[in-house]
């Protein structure tokens, strides 16, 4: 603990943790509603499933959209082309090589006529058409709601994060920068470059990489006035039922409180110390 409070000692280390404070609240804000639209969104797939096959199967099966028995690697094709797959000249990839099997992981369609189709689905729901296709556990599609959310996140650092809990701010943001059916929830334009979502990913990526863990004056309010838009947009402030919370949070009198009142401020400063620092792979 000595040691945190040696090393965030300077007026932007302060800076610092300030703007920590702010990235951590700006993340329990989405964190709810994310996982509701998670949720939604593993609905509206399985009842496409159970369209699409009571169409072409005649089948009114309850159990008709589940499956558990595809991989990941089986139902999305080695591409060199998706950012993801690297295949080499007499081996595949790593999401197509088996390390237990040392085998390559064969394309196929899924038996159950299910996972292609949510496969095909997640693509055209991501505003690139890219999903991070080695984040997901496909056999888990039908059991999990936030193994769809993770094809929208970043493509590394959170293969293993099960739960909305588990991820940081940087993949909860993605997930509504990545996903067009965020869109509906916002008055801001969200496919333009920039936009205010885009803005508070980028405060809490600055922030992660501060050379130093030093903040300017500048640099920080430049963050607080980002993460404020997100809040502040009149569509997602109807729809978030933890917006205007997370917006009132969001100054400094309500943020300097919450280093005061932490269990210690050495332990606080040790925390987001460890917290940031760790999280400083997860970029998309």
């Amino acid at each position: 603990m000595e040691h945190y409070k040696k090393r965030l000692n300077t007026p932007g280390n302060r800076r610092w943790l300030k703007g920590s404070v702010a990235v951590n609240i700006a993340e329990r804000g989405l964190s709810e509603f994310t996982s509701y639209k998670a949720d939604r969104l593993m609905n509206s797939i399985c009842n496409a499933i159970r369209n699409t096959i009571r169409r072409k199967l005649c089948q009114a099966s309850s159990s008709i959209s589940k499956c558990t028995i595809c991989s990941t690697a089986n139902i999305v094709q080695c591409d060199s082309g998706n950012g993801i797959c690297k295949p080499g000249r007499n081996k595949p990839c790593k999401l197509h090589y088996s390390a237990i099997t040392n085998q390559r992981v064969a394309y196929r369609q899924c038996p159950n006529h299910r996972c292609d189709i949510i496969r095909e689905y997640l693509k055209r729901l991501h505003r690139f058409g890219n999903p991070s296709w080695q984040n997901v556990n496909a056999q888990k599609w039908c059991l999990n709601a936030w193994q769809i959310a993770k094809a929208f996140f970043p493509k590394d650092g959170y293969i293993d994060k099960e739960t909305v809990d588990e991820t940081d701010f940087n993949g909860i943001i993605s997930f509504v920068i990545n996903c067009r059916d965020f869109q509906q929830n916002f008055s801001a334009n969200l496919s333009q470059p920039s936009n205010i979502c885009t803005e508070a990913r980028d405060a809490g990526k600055e922030l992660r990489h501060a050379n130093g863990l030093e903040v300017s004056e500048a640099d920080l309010k430049t963050w607080f006035t980002a993460l404020k838009a997100l809040f502040s947009d009149p569509t997602f402030k109807g729809a978030n039922a933890h917006a205007q919370y997370a917006l009132d949070q969001l100054n400094m009198k309500h943020v300097l409180a919450r280093l005061r009142h932490s269990d210690g401020f050495g332990n606080k400063l040790s925390y987001a110390y460890c917290t940031f620092v760790s999280s400083r792979s997860h970029t998309s």
